[in-house]
């Protein structure tokens, strides 16, 4: 029944070639590499000969074994196939052609019939070349099934290496393979892949049995037996054993991918870091229903190294797996997790070890949250160890704190159970762990460390668990006092099923949930649940309004339901479906109940709809809902508000200029989503609100989804703030999705001291997630920690917007601080200052310039720009800027990707001058004099028409004009001027470097008064204004 449930939730479909255009066969032993392989009595030798015959479609079906029966009484011989090759590759797929390498069968000689086996087809790399490569492309689909790979040698992908296309893997195992760099035995590129077990018939350990092993492969640098870069896809059923990386990434490297790893094991296991996994900023990553075992990292990361993501709506999960003995040298027994978010729900995480460190979970500078875990039995350290990123004096950084959510947690037998480090710091700065509904049971230590710690809803009392050695270990027994004394939990976080246990039992079981990984389920046992027990909505009379619930048979015998339900107020009705519903044991079904309201249903009534679900087989049990519908009579529709200083008769809802509102505040207060504000001509330096859970006046907060424009534009409209440091507020504050466009934004400050963290950000405005300012002019602003002109949370924007003359006195971004996705177009980033890093820019993850003009800004480091770990740079101009503390006054990063830049005469206290690489970046199409070697790049100077009086457009002859790489270029310049444009005169538009496009028609590089076009065309130079009589 679990691996029913299991497949039901996490199954995947084979895809396979649609059309089976040709099918050709290959034996190793009696083949000839003569015709073309189409006809099983004469099959082909090598399986590269039939790859290079075939076209879209072709099956090619590959003997595992030749078998004969010769004498009397008939003796039946068979001989195993092994394919070897030359050069490179044993096999290489490099056309763009979607293929079914098909292994696996037995050629009969006698009656040349091709029968499949369960036993794959060997592909051996001999120590010499790898096994295969398929460098399809995209929009092919090439499938792999029964063929086993040892032994393979390469740069990356040992075995095997992929890169683009879709590759489906099924029943492939691999073995013995080494990479220089990446990925031992798979090395998987920028492709969508799927593994499965297939038919596969691999069983040399028991823990093994019904794997796909990847075993006893080696790696360099990362993924010693898998690595996984850009992909996506579905990995199920793999047994990563034994396999090796100097590095990172014993087992399994997963970089930047959003993969499902479900169902397997990863076991003995060795690496300097994340001896099982090692996971690099892998946003949307899903490791379900896995055995991590026994793995051994040299540092940290036992079972797991995580590095990034912090991505709060995208985070990595584990779930339902077991993370056991596993150990490290210092840093996380079982998890190392640096500067990341990440989901841990329905795991038993027990045994691990540390030598001198973290047993457990090490924490740093993170976000986590526990769902349903249990910890046991971790000795050498904590089992989980709560501490922060330290305050630097450089590179400039304030701390950076970890935090941490308990839900139903289990803490038995640690030698500390959590601790959470004091770091010295305010409350905002400082180590954070709320826990709800825990067990602690014979800890040395519960909870010690001096950070804040807070829980509720304790229990200190025997779980009693089953033992570590018993076939269920870690479970709850018949009378736990764990059983039924949880809370609810979410539905579902992002990728897994939180209705699920670690042995993928139906949740909950009984009254409530249990606490820990384990959902007790007595045999032969009925149980009914809804999920979620509530539904709200609200909806205006003669609406519908549909709620959604599951109905759970967490029990183990078959049994059949009958629904009723009534509303509490007349004329309400409701119509649910299905009402009779039959369900095997662990198993579930959705619920739909459709209510409608009547037309004469009074405003701010309360309709109850309560659900009942019978139990046929016990008369005991019963499920409860109750959906409650609340009437609200007010439209909802979108509505244009208006703002006047001078209007005759200010009246809500504000709707035309004889009625609008006499300050921007009172207007927003009364706004839904959708709504616009129009506000016309003035300085705005009255009004305003208090965010929640801050201590001073905003000028305006707008409210979620609602957009504040101006009539005439920022040279007529003007925000003001608190005016200085000792009178803080800030300018504007944008909820999620919110707009704000054509305002000079000024003389906002935050406080040098506050409550939180949020309150010393964003001088000028904040906006959250999603936010958008547009047009705007901001200047004159002061933030005590980040953003004194701008704080952009994920993915908000910055466009078209002027941001001049702004400070921050202690943090990042004088100008612009950028959290994860958040970007600037078209922006003029100027003149702005912090006293730490990131005059004119900063962020520390992921965040995006294009298309902006960034100079003049000054900070001790990374004077322009100030990236940490990753974000790109995408056709700018980064010029005279000045650091006074490091090298790089352009830009001071790592992870960087630069395209169709200028980053060129900034000032540092030292070299590099212009950009300074921690790591990893990379640079293409770029002008600067300390550009990295890349494809693209120039050090020449880029030849602006007059850097000293600020006119930083490009002059005839740069280097940089019609030099850009096309693919990442915008479709207009800074000046809003179309590109590309033909500026090398030879009749091929092409894209300029930088932020400018240089257009010969209006350019004037020698400001003679003569179009250098015109110039350029008779013959003249038009960079000597000597030659004007000529002209």
């Amino acid at each position: 029944m679990r691996r029913h449930l299991v497949l039901a939730v996490f199954g995947v479909l084979l895809g396979v070639p649609a059309a089976l255009a040709v099918t050709r066969y290959v034996s190793a032993i009696s083949g000839v590499d003569t015709g073309d392989g189409t006809d099983p009595t004469q099959p082909l030798k090598t399986i590269q000969y039939a790859v290079d015959l075939s076209t879209n479609g072709d099956v090619i079906c590959i003997a595992s074994y030749e078998l004969y029966t010769t004498g009397f009484p008939p003796v039946v011989v068979s001989n195993q196939c092994i394919y070897t090759g030359t050069g490179s590759n044993v096999v290489a797929i490099t056309n763009a052609v979607s293929l079914s390498l098909r292994g696996g069968y037995i050629y009969d000689l006698n009656t040349h019939i091709w029968t499949e086996g369960l036993v794959p087809s060997q592909l051996d790399g001999e120590h010499a070349r790898r096994c295969l490569c398929i460098t399809a492309g995209d929009g092919t689909t090439n499938e792999v099934r029964l063929l086993a790979f040892r032994y393979g040698e390469a740069e990356r992908g040992g075995n095997v290496y992929v890169s683009g296309g879709e590759v489906v893997f099924a029943g492939t195992p691999c073995e013995g393979g080494g990479a220089r760099r990446y990925g031992g035995g798979f090395c998987l590129e920028s492709a969508r892949v799927t593994f499965t077990t297939g038919n596969v018939s691999q069983v040399s350990d028991p823990m093994m049995s019904g794997l796909v092993l990847i075993k006893e492969n080696s790696a360099g640098y990362g993924g010693g037996g898998l690595y996984l870069y850009d992909c996506d896809g579905s990995l199920s059923g793999l047994g990563v054993w034994m396999n090796m990386s100097s590095n990172a990434g014993g087992g399994i490297y997963v970089h930047r991918s959003s993969a499902l790893i479900v169902g397997g094991a990863v076991r003995a296991n060795t690496a300097d870091s994340g001896a099982g996994f090692f996971c690099y900023r892998a946003s949307g990553l899903r490791i379900v229903g896995l055995q991590i075992y026994s793995n051994s990292a040299a540092y940290g990361g036992g079972g797991f190294y995580f590095y990034g993501p912090w991505d709060k709506d995208n985070a990595p999960v584990i779930a339902n797996c077991y993370i056991r003995e596993n150990s490290a040298g210092q840093q996380g027994g079982a998890m190392y997790a640096k500067r990341c978010t990440l989901g841990i729900v329905n795991d038993i995480i027990a045994g691990n070890t540390s030598s001198n460190g973290v047993a457990g979970i090490d924490v740093y500078a993170s976000a986590l949250q526990f769902y349903e875990t249990t910890m046991a039995d971790h000795s050498g350290g904590p089992a989980v160890f709560l501490r922060e990123r330290r305050a630097s004096i450089w590179p400039p950084c304030p701390p950076w704190p970890s935090r941490a959510w308990f839900t139903n947690t289990i803490f038995v037998n640690n030698d500390i159970a959590l601790y959470v480090r004091d770091n010295g710091y305010p409350d905002i700065f400082q180590n954070r762990a709320e826990l709800g509904y825990t067990i602690w049971w014979e800890n040395g230590t519960n909870t010690t460390g001096g950070g804040i710690i807070v829980h509720n809803n304790d229990l200190y009392t025997n779980p009693l668990l089953t033992s570590a050695t018993s076939e269920r270990p870690y479970h709850l027994q018949t009378n736990s006092p764990a059983i039924d004394a949880g809370t609810d939990v979410p539905i579902s976080i992002p990728g897994t099923d939180i209705l699920l246990d670690i042995d993928g039992e139906l949740r909950p079981h009984g009254a409530a949930m249990d606490i820990g990984a384990d959902e007790y389920i007595a045999s032969n046992s009925y149980s009914v649940v809804f999920v979620p027990a509530f539904g709200t909505r609200t909806a205006a009379p003669g609406d519908t309004v549909t709620n959604l619930h599951y109905l759970l048979n967490s029990g183990t015998e078959s049994d059949s339901y009958q629904i009723v339900w009534s509303n509490s107020i007349d004329g309400f009705t409701a119509d649910v479906a299905p009402t009779s519903i039959s369900l095997d044991g662990q198993s579930y079904t959705t619920v739909t109940v459709t209510i409608s309201v009547p037309t004469n249903a009074e405003h701010a009534s309360t309709n109850v709809t309560a659900l009942k679900a019978f139990s046929t087989a016990d008369s005991n049990r019963m499920a409860l809902a109750q959906d409650y519908t609340t009437v609200d009579t007010n439209t909802y529709e979108p509505t244009t508000r208006y703002v006047w200083p001078a209007s005759p008769s200010p009246q809500e809802p504000y709707t035309n200029w004889d009625t609008a509102g006499h300050d921007i505040q009172t207007v927003l207060d009364i706004c839904i989503p959708g709504d616009t504000v129009i506000v016309t001509d003035g300085v705005y330096a009255a009004g305003g609100a208090v965010v929640t859970g801050q201590s001073y006046t905003t000028r305006i907060v707008i409210p979620d989804s609602v957009t504040v424009c101006s009539v005439n534009g920022p040279d007529f409209t003007t925000l003001e703030g608190g005016g200085d440091w000792s009178t803080p507020g800030r300018c504007a504050y944008l909820g999620a999705a919110a707009s704000l466009a054509g305002f000079t934004l000024t003389n906002g400050f935050t406080p040098s001291t506050g409550s939180n963290y949020y309150e010393l950000v964003g001088g000028g405005a904040y906006l959250e997630p999603g936010a958008v300012i547009s047009n705007c002019v901001v200047t004159g602003n002061g933030a005590y920690w980040h953003g004194g002109g701008l704080y952009l949370c994920s993915n908000a924007l910055a466009v078209g917007c002027n941001i001049a003359g702004n400070v921050v006195t202690q943090g990042y971004g004088g100008g612009v601080y950028c959290e994860s996705g958040a970007e600037l177009r078209e922006c003029t980033v100027e003149g702005n200052r912090a006293a730490n890093v990131g005059g004119g820019v900063a962020w520390y993850e992921v965040g995006g310039l294009r298309n902006c003009l960034v100079r003049n800004n000054s900070a001790g480091g990374g004077a322009g720009l100030y990236a940490e770990n990753g974000g790109k740079v995408v056709q700018c101009t980064i010029v005279t800027n000045s650091a006074s503390a490091s090298p790089g006054g352009g830009i001071y990063g790592s992870g960087v990707t630069g395209i169709n830049s200028i980053v060129f005469f900034n000032q540092a206290a030292y070299p590099p001058w212009d950009i300074y690489d921690l790591s990893n970046s990379t640079y293409a199409s770029c002008c600067s004099p300390d550009v990295p070697t890349g494809s693209g790049n120039t050090t020449n100077d880029p030849c602006f028409r007059d850097r000293d009086s600020g006119d930083l457009r490009l002059a005839y002859g740069s280097p940089c004009i019609d030099t850009a790489d096309p693919l990442y270029s915008p479709p207009i310049d800074l000046d809003n001027n179309a590109r590309p444009i033909d500026g090398d005169f030879d009749l091929s538009p092409g894209y300029d470097m930088g932020c400018y496009e240089y257009d010969p028609q209006t350019a004037d590089s020698d400001a003679d008064g003569m179009d250098d076009s015109w110039e350029h065309g008779y013959g003249l130079n038009p960079t000597n204004a000597a030659d004007a009589s000529a002209d």
